[in-house]
């Protein structure tokens, strides 16, 4: 005799994706164009009398962001889904999730090419000390931090940084806990396991976009390939989109290593 649990023992999907933190922009074609300026010489200044005012040029550079297909299908049978009640259910949620983790793996691709890469030296200073650097940086560009993106260990090695040696912890100046969510200066300071060890991200996330040209979708066929005489089923996901960085000074991409 057996008594079955139906509700199946599942991988968590990762903590945060990528999408939770950029704006999403629905496009009806495959590009999305968008202009960014630079100002390419001059500033604006005080008029000497009877010279000639200052003059300034800028540059309007035009990018293209090329959305495609991130997918990936799994096969079973038709005997299995009769005798496994909860195998659909489950597996949607299941295909699901690893799409996320390989959007996510996508998108930290492009967002380690595309955001500017901090040069700025973190020997001798904590992690913490190291993050409020890179907000300050931002704001001398006026740019204001909403976000702060670590790996699992580097947020909790924030957490138990010492007072001074022997004299206990606590959180670093700057840093507090508000409902739950662990703040710098007041940015929200997010715990993703598709950044890679060591690194980080700070920096204005509005800025980053993803575009969409089909949106997530789950579907099911017994049409696929040989299943009609197989008595299989696939199940795909997939959407197609792509991630841009617009304004590239707005996010900064860390090493806690940088020397």
């Amino acid at each position: 005799p057996r008594d079955y649990n139906f509700d199946v023992v599942r991988r968590p999907a990762q903590m945060v994706n990528v999408e939770d933190l950029a704006t999403s922009i629905q496009i009806s074609g495959g590009t999305y164009t968008f202009s960014r300026s630079t100002l390419a010489s001059g500033s604006v200044a005080s008029q000497t009398e009877g010279n000639a005012k200052a003059q300034l040029e800028y540059d309007y550079a035009m990018i293209d962001a090329n959305t495609d297909f991130i997918a990936g299908f799994a096969v079973y049978s038709k005997k299995m889904r009769n005798n496994l009640p909860f195998l659909e259910s489950t597996l949607s949620l299941d295909l699901r999730n690893d799409y996320y983790r390989g959007e996510n793996s996508a998108f930290q691709t492009i967002l380690a090419s595309e955001a500017t890469t901090s040069t700025q030296s973190n020997a001798g200073q904590n992690k913490a000390e190291a993050i409020m650097q890179e907000i300050g940086t931002l704001a001398g560009l006026d740019f204001v931090s909403n976000g702060v993106v670590l790996t699992p260990a580097d947020y909790f090695s924030i957490l138990t940084i010492e007072k001074s040696t022997g004299a206990g912890y606590g959180l670093p100046l700057g840093w507090t806990f508000d409902g739950g969510v662990l703040r710098v200066m007041g940015s929200p300071v997010f715990m993703a396991t598709w950044v890679p060890a060591d690194k980080y991200y700070v920096g204005d996330w509005s800025r980053v976009r993803k575009i969409v040209t089909e949106g997530f979708s789950f579907a099911v066929s017994e049409d696929d390939s040989d299943n009609f005489r197989k008595n299989n089923i696939t199940a795909r996901v997939e959407a197609q989109v792509t991630l841009t960085v617009e304004q590239p000074t707005a996010l900064r991409y860390g090493d806690f290593t940088t020397a």
